[in-house]
């Protein structure tokens, strides 16, 4: 009796192939985490709505399965390479944690609409900020006892404010953290961008975690997209730390409005095809 072995083989090679895009989409989510200490799920989040027909909460949860390794990937070079406030990481986490908590809650609880439109909001206040080229030269303002409380809750407050907006809209936190922490607290560019992106891995896990348990999480696809972005996020972050970074972020800004264009058009056409809906409903009551 002869046993065809081909047959299995080119199963496995098909199950690798179709896992490729999802490898692809990782890549492009880790240049931009690597670059700008963010998740990655302003990218990952549309690709999954967008080309692989996700439901919004299915891609916010499965974008922060990705978050976690990428960001841990992105992480190590700033590690190396620049001071990192590991007692303020320790407070934005805390504060991190609890948003994601409060985040979940309020995302589990909405229509998919009304989360497009935030990630909108987000989007383009993140792309004007990119434009106008905002950054601090000054440095990082540690916590310690001989430091005001105020400086403490910055640091907490800022954590709560990424992790609310990081569950509700599916991204890591970071696009949201960066900016409070050049423009509120004093730090540089690259520290604020590798503090970012060590705070970023728990938080994500437990807004996945959450996801997950509520059935808004596709872990595989997750560590396909995570394996992607892993694999070139460092370079990328290396990139940042010795490169001028200014037409990158324009580039990014040019990104993000069309990223927010692309969802606020769904958005529209979601709302007209209610309105279509409810029209055609209405002579069937009478």
């Amino acid at each position: 009796m002869t046993v065809n072995t081909s047959e299995p083989l080119r199963d496995t090679m098909s199950a690798w192939r179709g896992w490729l895009p999802y490898v692809g989409a990782g890549l492009a989510a880790g240049v931009l985490s690597g670059l700008f200490g963010i998740g990655g799920g302003l990218i990952i989040v549309p690709i999954l709505v967008f080309l692989f027909h996700y439901r919004q909460k299915l891609a916010q949860g499965t974008s922060l399965a990705a978050i976690v390794i990428i960001a841990l990937a992105a992480a190590v070079p700033y590690v190396l390479h620049v001071h990192i406030d590991w007692l303020a990481a320790g407070l934005i986490v805390i504060g991190g944690v609890i948003g994601s908590m409060i985040g979940t809650a309020i995302a589990n609880r909405l229509e998919d609409d009304w989360l497009r439109v935030i990630f909108v909001v987000v989007a383009i206040a993140s792309a004007v900020k990119m434009v106008l080229g905002v950054s601090s030269s000054g440095g990082a303002l540690s916590v310690s006892p001989a430091h005001s409380v105020a400086i403490a809750a910055a640091y907490l407050g800022s954590g709560l404010a990424m992790g609310i907006l990081s569950a509700m809209i599916g991204v890591g936190g970071g696009i949201i953290l960066v900016p409070l922490l050049t423009l509120l607290l004093g730090l540089a560019q690259p520290e604020a961008q590798g503090l970012s992106l060590v705070v970023v891995m728990p938080v994500s896990l437990v807004g996945a975690f959450r996801h997950a348990r509520v059935g808004n999480a596709d872990l595989r696809a997750g560590l396909a997209l995570g394996i992607g972005g892993a694999a070139i996020s460092p370079l990328a972050a290396i990139a940042a730390l010795h490169l001028p970074i200014r037409w990158l972020s324009i580039l990014f800004a040019v990104l993000l409005v069309f990223t927010a264009g692309q969802l606020l058009q769904r958005v529209i056409a979601s709302r007209r095809a209610l309105s279509r809906q409810t029209d055609a409903a209405r002579p069937a009551r009478n």
